[in-house]
């Protein structure tokens, strides 16, 4: 009796199965598939959208067909015509897109952003490259390197050789690729010992490691955004895509591919110039910063500083109430005046950037057309930069200081040697994400940076100031 219950279960099983089956079959013929999707999304994000690509196609109900390649390549395809519902490329080239009308103003949203590092063969020889002095070596002892001819990387590479002072001297073995896949293939057949390119672009291709990231003082990220095509099949699908890729949920996956989330949201809400960059123009009021490793509203410092024993022993020996060279209206130097409490205004156009320092009264213009540090620099008091964008980031890098100025008003040091990097990033409509890198080889065994934010303030006008020789407040140290 219990083995006909069982077999009479087992066969009204089958049956519910069989009648399933039919049902299912016949809903299905009954109703048409969704369209897929069809997202045109650059290398650098191939890894973490292959691996999302599952759940995204859950969240949105939609299939994805999914083509990738570099972000120019793609912005050609799309110019001669080719569909797409949703592109991923850089920030830079999402501003584009949007300003030709070939995506739909408001439905972007930066995803992800990526630093460059360096690869090389599986298995391979690893040279150290966590200094500037030791990538040089390691780029000169190279057979050959290889970076993508079309990367959204590859003015930051070109900028890199140019500080390093190698430009010339590797121009020959260089080879250029179309895609990071391409100059990837180069260094795995053996043709180069280094590819250079996005980590996330290293880290998913076969026979390829990755050595490790620029350092520091070299590091830059590209920033890639999701967008909704104006021609999208299924605008509201391609919405809850680019939404799901922005959301939190993902963060998981972008670290575990060598990828973090951008330090804001989207890439909509933030003021533009004509040509797509995030305008700085305007007075801006900023934190005044004393002491640059300590960490109080508004600011963040290192609490330590990673000092050589020179560089210790000029702090330890520093005495303010002896000499503080600005009491005697000698020029701040650079971070001196970016920590003084006084506004600052920016003033824009496509190639330069000038910061007017109500402090002191002094400017400093930064050319952002692509140009690299002059070959002999005139050491000064505030040092001689070149700027470029990355994403809606200005980055200024800074050299050439004559070595009379302190980092701040405690006296923190600096030598002949300083080299600053500094990056204005407008996260909103009023304010700007300010961070400043130090490395100095002389006092320091390694860089260390500190934040700020600064505000904007429409209302507020630069003022005459008067500095006033021998201030007793400032040569006897008061200002501690």
């Amino acid at each position: 009796m219990k083995s006909m219950t069982t077999g009479r279960i087992a066969r009204i099983a089958a049956a519910v199965a069989v009648a399933g089956i039919f049902f299912l079959g016949a809903r299905n013929a009954a109703t048409q598939s969704p369209p897929d999707i069809h997202v045109l999304a650059s290398n650098g994000v191939k890894a973490v959208i292959e691996a999302l690509q599952p759940q995204a196609e859950g969240e949105v109900g939609h299939l994805l067909t999914i083509r990738f390649n570099s972000s120019s390549a793609l912005k050609e395809s799309i110019d001669a015509g080719e569909p797409f519902d949703v592109a991923i490329v850089t920030t830079e080239m999402m501003d584009q897109l949007i300003k030709e009308r070939r995506v739909v103003a408001g439905t972007n949203a930066a995803i992800a952003r990526s630093g460059i590092g360096v690869g090389i063969r599986a298995g391979a020889p690893k040279p150290d490259i966590r200094t500037a002095d030791a990538l040089k070596g390691a780029l000169l002892k190279a057979k050959a390197i290889s970076y993508a001819s079309d990367g959204a990387s590859r003015p930051h590479i070109v900028t890199m050789l140019d500080r390093l002072g190698i430009a010339e001297a590797v121009k020959s073995k260089t080879l250029l690729e179309q895609g990071s896949v391409r100059s990837a293939g180069r260094v795995a057949a053996g043709d180069a010992d280094f590819v250079i390119t996005l980590i996330s672009e290293i880290l998913p291709i076969p026979g390829i490691e990755l050595l490790g990231p620029l350092p520091a003082e070299f590091q830059s990220y590209v920033t890639l955004a999701a967008g909704v095509g104006t021609k999208a099949k299924n605008a509201d699908a391609a919405k809850a895509l680019v939404a799901y890729l922005s959301g939190p949920t993902t963060t998981p996956t972008l670290k575990a591919k060598g990828m973090e989330k951008p330090a804001k949201p989207g890439v909509a809400a933030i003021p533009r110039l004509s040509d797509g960059k995030p305008d700085l123009n305007g007075v801006w009021e900023r934190p005044y910063v004393p002491d640059m490793t300590r960490t109080i509203r508004n600011q963040e410092g290192p609490a330590e500083l990673p000092y050589t024993p020179a560089g210790a022993e000029r702090f330890k020996n520093y005495d303010a109430s002896k000499f503080d060279y600005t009491g005697h209206c000698l020029p701040q130097g650079m971070t001196r005046s970016m920590n003084s409490p006084f506004p600052i205004e920016f003033i824009q156009t496509p190639k330069r950037v000038a910061i007017l320092f109500e402090a002191w009264n002094v400017f400093h213009v930064i050319p952002t057309d692509g140009r690299g540090f002059p070959k002999n620099i005139e050491p000064t008091w505030i040092g001689t930069s070149v700027g470029h964008w990355e994403g809606d980031t200005l980055v200024v890098e800074t050299q050439g200081f004559n070595g009379k100025t302190n980092l701040d008003s405690v006296g923190h040091q600096h030598s002949g040697q300083l080299r600053l990097t500094q990056r204005f990033t407008r996260t909103d409509e009023q304010h700007i994400a300010y961070e400043v890198v130090i490395d100095d080889p002389v006092i320091y065994t390694k860089s260390w940076k500190n934040t700020r934010t600064f505000t904007l303030r429409p209302d507020w006008e630069l003022m005459e100031y008067s500095c006033m020789e021998n201030n007793k407040d400032l040569l006897e140290g008061h200002i501690k």
